[in-house]
């Protein structure tokens, strides 16, 4: 009977993890799709430039959304989750968009009146003077629709959360694939930007007819300085991570601009977009599904069999994935992109290997996340990223493009033994389970 028990635990256990991968991955596929598409209607009108310079400005606008919602979706999705009373939820809820509106309306007063020199500082050869305004005017969308999201996924409505981000993802197509036909880059960057006004009103709409509670109600009263400080406890974190990722791309694109080209810079770009679509797949599901989890189990030994018992599986998908990838890499890269983005196949391999390193760390960082150690979690990933520039400006002369291959590759690795040995620590010293319980 016990057997019987423990097989049907491992079942339910296994089946939990492919439910959410199935919901997730569906519309991850959908916005993989798109991305592509956008890619290639970019690819085809401003070839590796073009791709070049719309990662710098992506970068640029993940790192202002962060400030703009000070990046407190992490603990928006654990507060409510860790509280299955409805006014505990809703008192998250109503402090998060407090402090997702603040700080989107001075991050919008801050881009609006730096426009200039942000343009001038990322975009040296091009005026993109007038695109960053218009994205300091829609930077609120940008934060209600992570409020959303947040919300949802700390909710366990991963049906709504996926309905959502389909559309998110099928709106960002249309306008954009028509926007690039009318004005090529910039008309692609327009409608990035525009369509996150367009999903908002959309989510608040399906947020409003799922549930019977108002989310974007403010009540002063309600307001609670030791929740707003918990919630930015997360929100340095999240801030800080977002801004190393986002630095260490825009300054490692520039090193190859300065030492190689903007084209080559391009191709790099590409390389860097194949392995983040392989990436999509399976971070979404494991961050959706385990954050929760974590949150609530406070059993060490539960936390050991979940991680082991997934591991293998998230293994197994990564390596077959990426090998998939990698043999038929020349299709792929003619593809996406087109003839000259040839070199994409001198570090593919390289960038894959990274990339899977990374995708396995996953886990473990999802565990420190959700168990609020957040400080390790934030030390953890600027190593890596300080690592990544470091080792890009130094292979760079020696190897060219594949020298920066190679440092994503070394600082996936080092992210990865870190993240362990982390986890690793905190475990072994929390035998009681007296830091779970925290």
């Amino acid at each position: 009977m016990e057997i019987l028990q423990s097989l049907l635990k491992k079942y339910k256990i296994y089946m939990n993890f492919i439910k959410i991968f199935v919901l997730t991955n569906i519309h991850t596929i959908i916005r993989i799709l798109s991305l592509i598409i956008m890619n290639k209607l970019i690819v085809i009108s401003n070839g590796p430039i073009g791709l070049a310079l719309l990662g710098q400005f992506q970068n640029f606008a993940n790192i202002m959304v962060q400030f703009s919602n000070l990046s407190i979706q992490s603990g928006i999705l654990t507060k409510i989750a860790e509280n299955s009373n409805i006014a505990s939820q809703e008192k998250v809820s109503i402090n998060s968009l407090f402090l997702s509106i603040i700080g989107s309306l001075i991050s919008s007063v801050l881009i609006f009146f730096t426009s200039t020199h942000i343009s001038r500082i990322l975009f040296p050869d091009h005026n993109f003077i007038y695109l960053i305004n218009i994205f300091a005017v829609f930077i609120i969308f940008y934060s209600l629709n992570i409020y959303i999201l947040s919300v949802l996924n700390g909710l366990k409505n991963i049906k709504l959360y996926t309905l959502i981000n389909i559309f998110l993802s099928l709106v960002s197509l249309i306008i954009v694939g028509l926007l690039v036909y009318l004005f090529e880059l910039e008309g692609a960057i327009v409608g990035l930007i525009i369509t996150q006004a367009i999903v908002f009103f959309i989510g608040y709409y399906l947020l409003k007819r799922n549930y019977n509670r108002n989310f974007f109600q403010l009540k002063m009263d309600v307001i609670d300085s030791k929740l707003i400080y918990s919630l930015l406890v997360f929100g340095y974190s999240t801030f800080l991570i977002g801004l190393s990722v986002g630095l260490s791309f825009i300054i490692v694109r520039m090193i190859i601009t300065q030492n190689l080209s903007l084209v080559e810079a391009g191709i790099w770009e590409g390389a860097i977009r194949i392995s983040m679509y392989c990436n999509l797949l399976l971070t979404l599901p494991i961050s959706v599904y385990f954050i929760p989890f974590f949150a609530e189990i406070k059993n060490i030994k539960k936390i050991k069999n979940e991680i082991l018992k997934n591991n293998t599986l998230i293994f197994t998908i990564s390596i077959f994935g990426f090998s998939c990838i990698y043999f038929l890499q020349e299709f792929i890269i003619f593809a996406l992109f087109s003839e000259e983005f040839y070199k994409i196949k001198d570090i593919l391999f390289i960038v894959l290997t990274g990339e899977c390193l990374r995708i396995l760390s996953m886990i473990y960082i999802n565990f420190i996340t959700a168990k609020n150690r957040i400080f390790l979690t934030v030390i953890a990933e600027i190593l890596c990223k300080a690592s990544f520039i470091f080792f890009s400006y130094v292979l760079i002369d020696n190897f060219q493009l594949l020298g920066i291959a190679y440092a994503y590759a070394i600082s996936c690795f080092i992210y990865l033994v870190i993240t362990y040995l982390t986890f690793k620590v905190l475990i072994s010293y929390n035998h009681d389970n007296s830091y779970l319980l925290k």
